[in-house]
């Protein structure tokens, strides 16, 4: 689906759509409402799953029992920063005016993205799980509010910092 967070009705909307038009089954791998701002919705889900099935539309999902998810930190990061590659995104991370905007576009619940930053209750939530730069080792095992203290940072540029400096998005795990 195209949201799993505060879009998930109309993606899950636009996936029974799909089916209804093809005459195919729907399948919703795993099944959730990402983020904090959409905690408490799942009923109103299965409720849509379900008026589906009263209307014949074949709808299947499966989920998983765990408040977790991993991702590479740069998910957190607009996709409008990441065009051009990862080496524009990091080009972008390092100029103080785009890196400003780019938090602003974070830090902003406004917005046509799944923004995951809106999405974590806070930095504490946030585990390097892996990085690609052998440097940064020292760094897995570690949240985002572990590493941010020390260097007397905020969090999300601590997250950009890490970004920059392994070059490729480390593995996460919130």
């Amino acid at each position: 689906m195209r949201s799993e967070g505060v879009a998930v009705l109309e993606a899950l909307d636009e996936a029974i759509r799909i089916g209804r038009e093809a005459k195919i089954p729907v399948e919703i791998w795993h099944l959730k409402v990402a983020g904090k701002p959409s905690w408490g919705r799942m009923p109103e889900i299965v409720a849509k799953i379900e008026e589906a099935r009263k209307c014949g539309i074949e709808v299947g999902a499966n989920t998983y029992a765990y408040p977790a998810w991993n991702n590479g930190l740069s998910a957190f990061v607009p996709p409008w920063a990441h065009d051009g590659g990862d080496q524009k995104m990091i080009e972008r991370l390092k100029d103080p005016v785009t890196r400003k905007r780019i938090r602003s576009d974070m830090e902003s619940a406004a917005g046509n993205w799944d923004n995951e930053w809106q999405e974590i209750p806070n930095a504490d939530a946030v585990l390097i799980s892996s990085v690609v730069n052998p440097q940064l080792l020292q760094l897995q095992g570690k949240t985002l509010a572990e590493l941010a203290k020390p260097k007397n940072q905020e969090p999300i540029e601590t997250l950009f910092d890490i970004l920059i400096a392994n070059r490729r998005a480390p593995r996460t795990t919130r």
